[in-house]
């Protein structure tokens, strides 16, 4: 609430400036004209970051009392909707003020007062009090990481014990004889067939293959492991610490958020979920034999040929924004 209060308070306080016409070194002000059309792509890391939250859509969802897709939706548009509408507001009234003298973080330009200076603070509460929002997933997925290369990965290679007394009975389908890869929020990937025990995981409803929890409990391994003690301790101290490095090291927040902009939240926004889109969606219909879509129905194939072309525009994106970014100095 601090935090989205700080929020409210740089609104207003750009509006009102607005609305006072009190800037004296004033630019030249394009309606309709873009600046340049380098600014165009230079400025479109920054939109592409502005719009990413998906990282924290996990942890929204398991909180939701209800889960199904209408409620998301609705989390999702009002979320989206309301950063658009503020974002516009402040874009919009930031610029009109200022004109082409815009600077990068609209609140340097104004002058020296009691509302500007607490302004300036107001930013620092924001992004400190927004920090564990991407501190948070970024920690649980290094966790995930390092457990699946440890462990998971390790035993997964391993023959489980059913399968040396039963090779026929017990033994992990192929892809080739129609085994599907099953992807588990829990973090572990296992191969599933239509004759194989499995376990309904209860999350966006998949499945995790039983037998692949039967080996990590053989051996005595958690399917996920548990984020405390040192590896927290460790894990969290890291990311803070190389996190104040690069703060104090770059002196534009802008290019910060150009470059995260161009490569993480492409890949959150557009490639990783265009992936594993096309690799789930109507998995259950296809003939791996022969990869062949025939008994899928039409609904799925779209949305399947959606994600992929989801994919292949996020790799545009990451192109266009990361050449941005270094050969034309993204900053407005």
């Amino acid at each position: 609430m601090v935090a989205l209060s700080s929020v409210v308070y740089l609104v207003v306080l750009v509006f009102v400036h607005f609305l006072k016409d009190d800037i004296v070194d004033k630019g030249p002000v394009e309606v309709f004209k873009p600046y340049s059309t380098s600014a165009i792509f230079a400025s479109f890391p920054i939109f592409v970051f502005a719009y990413t939250c998906h990282q924290n859509m996990f942890s929204l969802v398991n909180e939701l009392e209800d889960k199904g897709g209408k409620t998301i939706n609705k989390v999702i548009g009002a979320s989206i909707g309301t950063a658009m509408v503020l974002y516009v507001v402040v874009g919009v009234t930031g610029y009109l003020s200022f004109g082409d003298n815009v600077q990068p973080n609209v609140i340097v330009g104004y002058p020296h007062s009691i509302s500007s200076t607490v302004g300036r603070i107001a930013i620092v509460i924001l992004v400190m009090l927004s920090y564990p929002l991407q501190c948070h997933p970024a920690r649980a997925s290094i966790n995930h990481i390092m457990h699946y290369f440890k462990y998971v990965k390790e035993v997964s290679r391993k023959p489980s014990r059913a399968s040396l007394l039963s090779n026929d009975r017990q033994r992990k389908p192929s892809r080739a004889l129609g085994g599907d890869i099953i992807a588990s929020p829990r973090g572990s990937f296992s191969q599933q067939s239509t004759t194989s025990s499995s376990r309904p995981n209860g999350a966006f409803g998949t499945t995790v293959d039983s037998d692949f929890e039967d080996e990590l409990l053989e051996e005595g391994i958690p399917a996920v492991s548990p984020l405390k003690g040192k590896r927290f301790v460790i894990i969290t101290s890291v990311i803070l610490c190389l996190s104040y490095l690069i703060a104090i090291s770059v002196k534009s927040l802008a290019h910060v958020l150009a470059f995260v902009g161009s490569t993480g939240s492409t890949s959150i926004s557009f490639i990783l979920p265009g992936i594993f889109g096309y690799q789930l969606i109507g998995s259950e219909f296809i003939d791996h034999s022969t990869g062949s879509w025939a008994d899928m129905p039409k609904k799925l194939r779209l949305l399947k040929s959606l994600s992929l072309v989801l994919s292949i525009w996020g790799v545009l994106v990451m192109t266009v924004c990361l050449s941005a970014t270094i050969f034309l100095g993204a900053s407005e």
